[in-house]
């Protein structure tokens, strides 16, 4: 009997490990966006300033995970199924409401950003009318919303690893080559 729970435990903490590294892939995912999946933000801001341009983006990181940590403990602890609670323990209940809305309308504003990219990508690329192009972009992302939270984690965990490593690959490039 021991070592069946001793086998479920193991199991279990592989499953939380498994899923903690899937929920720190999406975070690292939605912090480093498109402007450092492309390399554009790395070059522009940071290697052009050379090696203190590299101790900003240590910096930066350092930021992100602090940033990243105390907000997800924070959730963890008030067991908050929202970021309402957290961001009024964070801001203080009116601020938060504030925040809470700018949230709301930056969100919004990504996904205008984002259906126009990616329809005139899809366009340019595919001769797909501009108009048809967004609307296939916005069933994709109504589709991918209706998949559940945790589908939309794995997926983007799955995508986080390439670009942590492209991010990688043109920064050791950038710093050899000056």
């Amino acid at each position: 009997m021991k070592s069946t729970g001793k086998k479920w435990r193991e199991g279990y903490e592989k499953n939380e490990f498994i899923k903690c590294v899937a929920i720190a892939g999406a975070y690292i995912s939605c912090c480093i966006g498109a402007g450092f999946s492309t390399g554009q933000e790395v070059v522009q801001f940071f290697t052009s300033y050379g090696y203190w341009g590299i101790l900003g983006l240590i910096g930066a990181a350092i930021l992100f995970a602090w940033y990243g940590w105390s907000f997800m403990k924070a959730g963890q602890e008030m067991k908050a199924e929202s970021a309402k609670p957290v961001l009024e323990y964070f801001c203080g209940k009116k601020l938060g409401v504030v925040v809470e809305w700018i949230t709301m309308a930056f969100t919004f504003a990504c996904y205008s950003v984002l259906i126009s990219g990616a329809g005139a990508t899809l366009t340019q690329y595919y001769g797909i009318n501009h108009y048809l192009a967004r609307v296939l972009v916005t069933a994709a992302i109504c589709i991918t919303a209706c998949l559940s939270l945790n589908s939309i984690i794995n997926v983007i965990s799955a995508v986080a690893p390439v670009t942590i490593i492209l991010v990688l690959i043109i920064a050791v490039y950038t710093v050899s080559t000056n």
